[in-house]
């Protein structure tokens, strides 16, 4: 048929999808659109958190968020560049199928890692803010976390003892 050429388009103009977004609906798009709409691929953000949803292919429309770095759609706290520790699990699915990756990298960072045994003179009587013991504890778990260690007399001789110890969730990003 000569040179002829087929540009198939099921629907070239935008529409109003009745919640606020336009979207169209077309295999291949004419760069200009018949009202100035100029169709981006966009992704759903479910939490409204202004990332969207990491494990879409995402639609062709007129408006909506162009990125799709959200590792947890469900929950507005985990996103690309979250900072905030948190000690409970991610509302619903993750991208990498971690429960405590707030910062959408892959990774559980725990908030805190040291740790203590008040056992030796030199650090007691003073302080030391780290988890009571010799391991980390995993994200979401509660701990003994020990401000201080302190020289305690049990009639036996003097001992190294935790003070102020309380119990502190290991918060994670």
């Amino acid at each position: 048929m000569g040179s002829m050429r087929a540009l198939l388009i099921l629907l070239a103009a935008c529409s109003t999808s009745g919640v606020g977004e336009r979207r169209v609906d077309a295999l291949e798009l004419d760069a200009a659109q018949p009202d100035g709409c100029a169709a981006v691929r966009v992704y759903p953000d479910v939490d409204g958190d202004g990332f969207g949803d990491a494990t879409s292919a995402g639609v062709l429309a007129c408006s909506g968020v162009t990125n799709n770095t959200d590792c947890a759609d469900q929950d507005a706290n985990a996103r690309p560049g979250q900072t905030e520790h948190r000690g409970v699990p991610i509302t619903g699915p993750t991208q990498h199928g971690l429960a405590y990756d707030y910062n959408c990298d892959g990774v559980e960072t725990p908030e805190l890692t040291a740790t203590v045994v008040c056992q030796t003179r030199a650090i007691c009587g003073g302080a030391v803010n780290a988890w009571a013991g010799q391991n980390t504890p995993a994200c979401g778990v509660t701990w003994p976390f020990v401000s201080a260690c302190t020289v305690v007399n049990n009639g036996s001789g003097p001992f190294c003892s935790p003070a102020n110890a309380t119990d502190r969730v290991q918060g994670c990003l």
